[in-house]
């Protein structure tokens, strides 16, 4: 038995409220501690609000500014630092980090719209990346912006020789030469020999939620740079499947084995009683090749456990000891007791890891971030993981997993000398005096910066807009061993 479980959420209309009221509450020429109060989204848990199964595309046709997910990312150079980026009304905006803290640029923070199509059409599933090509550090950046169908915002980076305005914006679009679909999800860049590379993986239709229980028949397909020109490749579905799911960080360069890994989750719904699982695209030196990881439970219908539909991969990396260490991170619903008659379910994380050449781990279930119980088909507890990053504090290998629950809570899977544990979940800071309530509306975007030039230790930063468009940074800093809300 195969459960066909929607996803009902209780407070799925308390994270809508508002989406649309307001543009985003954040302001040119001010930092990111200055912006706690006016100053990133979720978009609110996409699901089903009845048991039908549905398919929910993730990527909509235009977000509103105030719901915009931020990005971060840590560029290439020598002295690295921080980058972050925010659609506003005019736009996209950079914040950049430095010896003291983030701050918005008065010159060079303010890129504009290269596209002709009003942001709040724009989809919110931008990738930035950041790479080197013959010593010189760039970044670039992907997204659709809706009104005109599969057309790409390719925005791109590199250093000038102005001191007041180190790095130089321009922007660029281009579209699939076939008209096919191309919706951007993730991506990686590797270097050969001192060539740049870049893949860029998106979906040939809007971007599932989850897979297990729709048809969809969609597929992977590639946007990749030679080192002088870009090229598309399509690598359509795991093999005996009809729907996949791909991450905003489902996408990795493997150091150990300089391998592209990308990893999605995948499901045959033609076939009566199949059960999604996780699966591996990865370069073999020749050629891209398609790897099942399986099913935590396994792919036996009649097993009284089952997982019976899986989110999006998070992939997340990193060197301990000199061992380059990779993890892939799925949500998945857990039912038990299928073969009885009142079957419960929740959703659970499970993860696969790889440890320098070795083989794949077997499944590590991590549980549940509140512990919540199981419940009746009709009221899992949701939660979603949206971004990690590992690093290096003397001999200990950090990470951190973030992502959102159906209370609209930060939640942080860890990692420290005791291995990888659920912090407990933090709301936003509540408005004082108590006026309307405000919850986490996006996606969640993180970064851990070690090496900034006059800046002591290292600080990991977590960025989310609220349901009201202002701009948020959870950050942990060595200096100080603590959490703050900026």
């Amino acid at each position: 038995m195969t459960l066909q479980i929607g996803d009902t959420i209780s407070n799925l209309i308390r994270r809508l409220v508002g989406r649309n009221s307001r543009t985003s509450g954040r302001h040119a020429g001010l930092s990111l501690p200055a912006l706690a109060y006016e100053a990133p989204r979720r978009r609110a848990i996409r699901l089903a609000l009845t048991c039908a199964m549905v398919i929910t595309p993730r990527i909509a046709l235009g977000e509103p500014i105030s719901v915009q997910s931020p990005t971060v990312i840590v560029d290439t150079t020598n002295a690295t630092t921080g980058h972050a980026f925010f659609v506003e009304k005019s736009g996209i905006d950079e914040d950049v980090f430095s010896a003291l803290g983030w701050f918005n640029p008065v010159l060079g923070g303010q890129h504009g719209n290269g596209t002709n199509v009003d942001p709040s059409q724009w989809s919110d599933n931008a990738v930035w990346i950041p790479w080197t090509n013959n010593g010189v550090a760039r970044m670039n950046g992907f997204f659709n912006y809706a009104l005109v169908g599969n057309t790409l915002g390719t925005p791109w980076i590199v250093p000038s020789n102005n001191p007041y305005i180190p790095w130089q914006f321009n922007w660029a679009t281009m579209a699939p030469p076939d008209g096919a679909g191309f919706f951007v999800e993730s991506g990686f860049a590797w270097n050969n020999g001192s060539t740049g590379r870049l893949n860029i993986f998106g979906t040939t239709l809007p971007a599932l939620d989850k897979v297990g229980g729709q048809t969809a028949n969609n597929g992977i397909r590639d946007l990749w740079w030679d080192g002088s020109s870009w090229n598309w490749f399509d690598h359509g579905r795991p093999p005996g499947t009809d729907a996949v799911t791909l991450g905003r960080n489902s996408a990795v360069w493997d150091r150990s084995s300089q391998q592209g890994r990308v990893f999605v989750a995948a499901s045959a719904n033609g076939l009566r009683g199949a059960l999604p699982q996780l699966w591996d695209l990865f370069w073999n030196g020749s050629q891209w090749s398609w790897e099942s990881l399986g099913n935590p439970f396994g792919t036996n219908a009649a097993s009284n456990d089952q997982v019976v539909t899986m989110r999006s991969p998070v992939v997340v990396d990193g060197v301990q000891n000199g061992t380059y260490v990779l993890t892939a991170f799925v949500v998945g619903l857990h039912a038990t007791n299928t073969l009885g008659g009142s079957p419960q379910v929740r959703y659970e994380l499970y993860a696969k890891e790889k440890i320098g050449a070795g083989a794949w781990s077997d499944w590590i279930q991590f549980g549940h971030p509140d512990n919540a119980p199981f419940s009746d088909i009709n009221h899992p507890s949701l939660f979603l993981v949206d971004q990690g990053v590992r690093w290096i504090d003397g001999d200990l290998l950090r990470g951190s997993l973030f992502g959102t629950d159906t209370s609209n809570r930060l939640i942080d899977l860890f990692h420290d000398n005791n291995g990888w544990q659920w912090a407990a979940p933090v709301p936003l800071p509540q408005p004082q005096p108590p006026a309307a309530p405000i919850w986490i509306s996006s996606r969640i975007s993180c970064a851990v910066l070690t090496s900034v030039v006059g800046y002591p230790g290292w600080h990991l930063t977590a960025l989310m807009r609220d349901n009201t468009g202002r701009v948020w940074n959870r950050q942990f800093d060595s200096s100080s061993a603590s959490w703050v809300w900026k």
